[in-house]
């Protein structure tokens, strides 16, 4: 009885080692997994954030550039209307040159056919 006391003993004595070892190893692997999810945290936030930044960057990149490409055409656009204004200006003085022009001519063709027809009318035509 003595010595199955004692099997007995020494099987519980194992037993509870087994547990205890058990639970070290079930401590140590919690501590790991803490440690493992801390880092990988970590390495997500900061691979989010180089990402990030990356788009941010890209963004501006894409906003200057279209900024500067719709400058660009504002200019053009600004060169062909001040250029087409110019034109309007230039057409419009020369329109009121031709209507002046017109008018003279027009007076001086009247004053031809007046004295044409008063030497006519008095028959002081010169004779040719």
């Amino acid at each position: 009885m003595k010595q199955r006391a004692k099997d007995l003993k020494s099987r519980i004595t194992k037993r509870l080692e087994d547990i205890k070892n058990s639970k070290n190893s079930s401590e140590e692997c919690r501590k790991n997994i803490a440690q493992s999810q801390e880092q990988q945290l970590t390495y997500i936030d900061e691979e989010f954030d180089r990402i990030i930044a990356r788009i941010l960057a890209k963004k501006e990149a894409l906003k200057a550039n279209y900024q500067d490409a719709c400058f660009a055409e504002v200019n053009l656009l600004e060169k062909e209307i001040t250029r087409v204004d110019t034109s309007i200006k230039d057409l419009t003085k020369d329109i009121e040159e031709v209507n002046k022009y017109t008018e003279k001519l027009g007076n001086i063709m009247r004053e031809i056919m007046n004295s044409k027809f008063s030497c006519r009318k008095n028959k002081t035509c010169p004779r040719r």
